[in-house]
């Protein structure tokens, strides 16, 4: 937000609740889903999104958003990404 730039507006945190596309009425019942109504659904919940704006600049909000962050996403475990693919299509002499 332009106006409050210093105010967080968004702490997603992926939740999964047992659910499937099947559990989700509108889902379920258009016909575009329903060969994938039981694959798991995860969702993406805003954990400060209860709280009004003029409280999300405490410093309790701040380290709640701190804490979230540096418990959960663990960047030393993403993978790198890998070319392999492109590695070997350039190895491949060109007839």
């Amino acid at each position: 937000e332009e106006a409050m730039p210093d105010i967080p507006i968004y702490c997603p945190v992926l939740y999964y609740r047992g659910t499937t596309l099947s559990d989700y009425r509108s889902l379920a019942h258009s016909g575009k889903y329903i060969s994938e109504g039981e694959a798991p659904v995860i969702e993406v919940l805003n954990i400060i999104a209860p709280i009004p704006v003029n409280k999300r600049n405490t410093s309790a909000i701040l380290d709640l958003i701190h804490t979230v962050h540096s418990r959960i996403i663990k960047k030393e475990l993403r993978k790198s990404p890998s070319f392999e693919l492109v590695d070997r299509v350039k190895r491949i002499p060109k007839s």
